[in-house]
């Protein structure tokens, strides 16, 4: 099988396996269907082709051609299961592969959907260890070194890092990669927030490091650039909300009326462990006046740490900034669609300061 496979990507332009490959597959597949180690040993065999270049990530190879490869073969074993009801087949190598391919290709969403699709049939077939390729992938493993597409996992994880080291400049703390993992990451209570904070993290990664800046100048990059930061303020919103859930009436709102995001917010500021300035009166004037009247001046102010605001005879420590800019911005990129040139000549500041948000929110509560 595994001869036909690599024979057939490499050289037939309209690539199909054909209807004997394809009977020689269902007589194996009835055969074996309940050894799930030895049908992910058959996919593996059928992707030989990808374990004989050690340099294929920098190397051209037909990557089209491939891709069509690893979908023949996921549609076979899909047929196979739909002409066989209630027998299923481990198809988490196929899907592991085709996800690499897609991120090799640059479509990110794809190919993370295929690896979550490896992992999902990992669970399926009860393969419990957490040093699956698949699983080490979408949680950013780099500990383990036996992982196929692991060059991704560590360039990803090198950007993350990055943003950890600043923020620990920025907001004086010793904040590491081990404490995300440890209290987000690999916490079995924020898996949906880790799993999006990562995919995040990818899609950003990619805008930032592999797309030329000189073509993010313009009312698309703006566009862009503003869903991806309503993502990582959604983000924020969430982990604080969720942090906050059982506590309503500590926020001060238990006369029947749902809190909204600012009460919420506010509850988090005012936290004995955190103790920060912003009330709830600061955070809707800021939003309502000085940014929805002068959106330039107040992202730029608040990037530089110095919005004019009074508190007693301070002013705005720099983390209170960074969540002060991440609420403007949720409902800016929520509730707006416009070419704004403050966003794409600011982008990489801005991106930064909330993920310092994120890390504040994490650190301090988590």
């Amino acid at each position: 099988m595994a001869i036909e496979a690599e024979a057939r990507v490499f050289s037939d332009n309209n690539f199909r396996y054909s209807a004997l490959f394809e009977k020689s597959c269902f007589d194996y597949f009835n055969n074996n269907y309940m050894d799930h180690e030895n049908i992910n040993t058959c996919f593996i065999e059928m992707g030989v082709f990808w374990h004989r270049f050690d340099g294929l990530i920098i190397r051209p190879y037909p990557y089209q051609r491939v891709s069509r490869a690893l979908q023949g073969i996921i549609n076979i074993a899909e047929k196979w299961e739909l002409i066989n009801p209630g027998k299923r087949l481990h198809k988490g190598t196929p899907y592991y592969f085709y996800g690499v391919i897609c991120i090799l290709q640059g479509d990110i969403d794809q190919g993370l959907l295929s690896m979550h699709q490896a992992y999902r049939e990992d669970i399926l077939s009860n393969f419990t260890d957490i040093n699956k390729p698949a699983r080490s992938f979408i949680s950013l493993n780099v500990d383990n070194k036996y992982q196929f597409f692991r060059q991704k996992v560590v360039e990803v994880t090198d950007f993350l890092e990055e943003l950890l080291k600043n923020y620990c400049k920025y907001n004086s703390s010793k904040f590491s990669l081990s404490s995300l993992r440890k209290c987000f990451l690999d916490n079995s209570l924020y898996n949906n927030e880790a799993y999006y904070f990562i995919y995040c993290l990818f899609k950003i990664q990619k805008l930032i490091k592999h797309v030329n800046a000189n073509i993010r100048k313009n009312e698309l990059a703006s566009y862009i650039e503003t869903s991806s930061i309503f993502e990582l303020c959604k983000l924020s919103e969430v982990l604080v909300r969720k942090i906050y859930k059982d506590e309503e009436s500590r926020c001060g709102y238990n006369l029947g009326k749902k809190p909204s995001f600012t009460h919420f917010l506010e509850c988090f500021c005012r936290d004995d462990q955190i103790k920060l300035n912003l009330t709830q009166k600061i955070l809707t004037d800021t939003n309502n006046n000085k940014f929805n009247q002068d959106l330039d001046k107040t992202i730029s102010s608040l990037l530089n740490n110095d919005l004019s605001i009074k508190i007693g005879s301070s002013k705005l420590q720099p983390i209170e900034c960074s969540i002060l800019l991440a609420y403007c911005l949720r409902n800016f990129g929520g509730h707006k669609i416009e070419d704004q040139k403050v966003i794409y000549q600011n982008f990489d500041s801005i991106m930064e300061s909330l993920f310092y948000t994120i890390f504040f929110i994490i650190e301090k509560k988590l």
